[in-house]
């Protein structure tokens, strides 16, 4: 019986590891100048839910791991630059998406408040 068992869950296993796949692409500017360093995440469509997250190399180009089928929203954001959306499904193969161009930003990027509290010290 345990022989049974153990070749179930073999085969469950197995194919749950088929069902993997890789989402990959390419981030650039509206130039088309790679943009290394870009977060670039996989989200579930229904409730924003982090699936993946992958940061984009020196060319630009990133690679999602492991994802399973189905559909999802793919997020790209890069300082200076407005975040791209993009709607993906995900099937039985590899998934390129292709090139993900981001415009940049208009006008500053918000104002920053810094305030702190001054801990008292005394030295003696």
């Amino acid at each position: 019986m345990p022989f049974y068992r153990l070749l179930a869950l073999s085969l469950v296993l197995a194919s749950s590891a088929a069902a993997q796949v890789t989402v990959s692409g390419v981030v650039q500017d509206s130039t088309e100048a790679p943009l290394p360093g870009a977060t670039v995440v996989l989200l579930t469509p229904a409730d924003s839910v982090l699936v993946s997250f992958a940061a984009s190399r020196s060319d630009g180009a990133f690679q999602l791991r492991n994802v399973r089928e189905g559909e999802y929203l793919l997020r790209v954001t890069f300082v200076g630059y407005e975040t791209a959306s993009v709607p993906v499904t995900v099937q039985t193969e590899d998934l390129d998406v292709g090139t993900v161009r981001l415009a940049t930003a208009d006008g500053d990027l918000g104002r920053l408040l810094v305030e702190t509290d001054r801990v008292p010290v005394i030295l003696r």
